[in-house]
């Protein structure tokens, strides 16, 4: 029996739902490695869809079947945490964002993301060095304004 091959569409939302699955068991939980735990299978995810080239086709499949939102240049990771978390606290959504970028960065495997979280104080502190280390904001901002001039009527 020849054994079919998955489409693009199946990998990325059969990974997505182990994410979910993760988070849903993360939640019940609620101990401090939860999270960890979670972001872990988040990494993994991002590392599976890098290696099989899926991170593009994952921001084309999100808004439709994953119902995500996609914003223009959105990380993966934050696409995946989205497609995958149905908490409403986007300041933790953007953390753990921020934190895995920044072990992205320094190329941690997702094996080893609990104790570079631990070394460097836990998410709040990756997300923190995270900011100190990669500016987000791209857009030019003007040196001056310039007002416009008043004309006085004699």
């Amino acid at each position: 029996m020849a054994k079919t091959k998955r489409t693009n569409e199946e990998r990325i939302v059969a990974r997505i739902a182990l994410v979910r699955a993760s988070y849903e068991k993360a939640r019940k939980d609620r101990s401090k490695t939860s999270d960890y735990r979670y972001l872990r299978s988040v990494l993994r995810a991002y590392e599976y869809f890098d290696q099989n080239d899926l991170v593009d086709n994952l921001a084309e499949i999100a808004p439709c079947v994953l119902m995500a939102s996609v914003r223009s240049g959105q990380h993966a990771v934050r696409t995946i945490i989205d497609a995958s978390c149905d908490d409403d606290d986007l300041r933790m959504r953007s953390r753990w964002t921020r934190a895995l970028e920044y072990a992205l960065t320094r190329n941690v495997a997702a094996n080893d993301l609990l104790r570079f979280l631990r070394a460097n104080n836990g998410i709040a502190g990756c997300a923190d060095l995270a900011s100190k280390t990669q500016s987000k904001s791209s857009r030019r901002r003007p040196l001056y304004f310039v007002k416009p001039r008043l004309t006085l009527k004699p």
